[in-house]
């Protein structure tokens, strides 16, 4: 029996084929750009740069960016912040724990799929994301992301800190788009 507090917009459900269980995540962020906008400043590598700068709490850099023809991979890397994991399992690590993001759109669709890599910790977290048009001028940026923690005893408690805090700063992130057009940067 599953019991425990799961913050809003993430769903706990049951992984089949593993007997395990996972966190989902579904996120909905509106975008005051148009899909083309969003598009063009994902291939922007100073926008990259700039949103990775926004992420106060993480010290995230942009990694990797590529363009091969309608392919676009970005990969970023970052501090995970101690307070996104319980007192129990940071007080085991060596050290702060990284969190590796790769994210594959495809320019054309304006969809793509993404994962995360987090040191030190055994987490698997993949999804897919899309850029969904609400309007001539506006798109929501979806998320769907699973996660799962192969920890005993604490794997729930990481993956509910960790899906809840992954949560706040995809929601923070998504205001960086229209802002960074306001800035006058592009």
């Amino acid at each position: 029996m599953l019991t425990g507090w799961v913050p809003r917009g993430v769903r706990r459900g049951p992984d089949v084929k593993e007997g395990r269980y996972a966190v989902k995540v579904s996120t909905r962020h509106a975008l005051s750009v148009p899909t083309s906008a969003a598009l063009e400043l994902l291939a922007d590598s100073d926008f990259l740069d700039w949103r990775c700068a926004q992420n106060i709490g993480m010290a995230e850099r942009l990694v990797t960016h590529r363009v091969n023809g309608d392919e676009l991979t970005i990969e970023t890397t970052a501090s995970v912040p101690v307070t996104w994991l319980p007192s129990r399992v940071v007080g085991h690590l060596p050290e702060p724990p990284r969190i590796d993001r790769h994210e594959v759109w495809s320019l054309t669709g304006g969809r793509g799929r993404t994962w995360f890599e987090i040191s030190l910790v055994p987490t698997t977290v993949s999804g897919v994301m899309r850029l969904q048009a609400t309007g001539e001028q506006s798109c929501d940026l979806v998320y769907d992301i699973e996660m799962k923690v192969s920890l005993p005893l604490v794997g729930g408690l990481v993956e509910r800190s960790v899906s809840s805090n992954m949560t706040k700063s995809l929601t923070a992130e998504a205001t960086t788009y229209a802002r960074f057009r306001a800035s006058g940067s592009r």
